[in-house]
């Protein structure tokens, strides 16, 4: 977004400020000038060949963040991201829904198709305004799922040779959401379990198997790693995998 607010006048201190000002309330944060700038910067020192920054993993989110919106010439998703923050639009306020498991992968459907993807970084979240975590019926922010498929590449995470399908109405692998940490148990939490790290992309095979077969213990094994637990502890979840698998009992 900084890359089309800053356009016309990059030397504008008063243009800065305004963005500092909208960043923090667009993304509930409080994020100093200072820190932001440093992160401006280094966007800025990427090039199209990434000899700036290629090989500094301290910078690897900002090397990502080039290469999926500019080199691989996304800039009409950023165009339009762009003008939802300048008009203090919230990305996710649209995506936000109350349903079950199959409407929820109609509606990612819809979403992959439209190709919105939004960078993230594993943070505590709080809970969606409603706390109805009853019957079937789920709150779940469809960017969410959308961003957890394209981290996993769209491959199934228990196993990336599992064979799938080109998705319809796209150029992507077919794979499903699932909830490592089923949203049933949020009561059990302070924080909320729909956030990136705690959704792991499934063939449909094995996202069955975990819902409906016997003996899930050896998809859970292979998908609570050791990053993935890390990932989770930075939302504020904690679990072990002993907790985790009493819950698919």
């Amino acid at each position: 977004m900084a890359y089309y607010f800053f356009d016309s006048k990059k030397n504008d201190n008063n243009l800065f400020a305004s963005f500092v000002e909208k960043f923090n309330y667009y993304f509930k944060c409080n994020i100093n000038n200072q820190v932001i700038n440093y992160q401006l910067s280094l966007f800025k020192s990427v090039d199209t060949s990434f000899n700036a920054i290629n090989n500094n993993l301290k910078d690897k989110e900002i090397f990502e963040l080039w290469d999926y919106y500019i080199s691989q010439d996304r800039l009409n998703l950023l165009r339009a991201k762009y003008k939802n923050f300048k008009a203090l639009n919230y990305y996710s306020s649209e995506s936000v829904l109350e349903i079950n498991d199959n409407q929820a992968i109609k509606e990612l459907n819809s979403f992959i198709e439209r190709g919105n993807f939004t960078f993230i970084e594993d943070t505590p979240k709080t809970l969606y305004s409603k706390k109805t975590f009853i019957s079937e019926k789920y709150k779940r922010d469809i960017q969410v799922s959308m961003n957890a498929l394209v981290l996993a590449n769209y491959e199934c995470e228990y196993s990336s040779s599992h064979k799938t399908f080109v998705r319809k109405n796209s150029n992507h692998p077919y794979t499903e959401c699932h909830h490592l940490i089923p949203l049933e148990f949020q009561g059990q939490f302070e924080y909320n379990l729909d956030v990136e790290a705690n959704v792991v992309s499934l063939c449909s095979n094995c996202h069955n198997h975990l819902h409906y077969g016997k003996n899930p213990e050896e998809i859970l094994i292979k998908l609570f790693t050791k990053e993935r637990k890390e990932r989770l502890l930075n939302c504020c979840l904690e679990i072990t995998l002993d907790e985790l698998i009493r819950m698919y009992k």
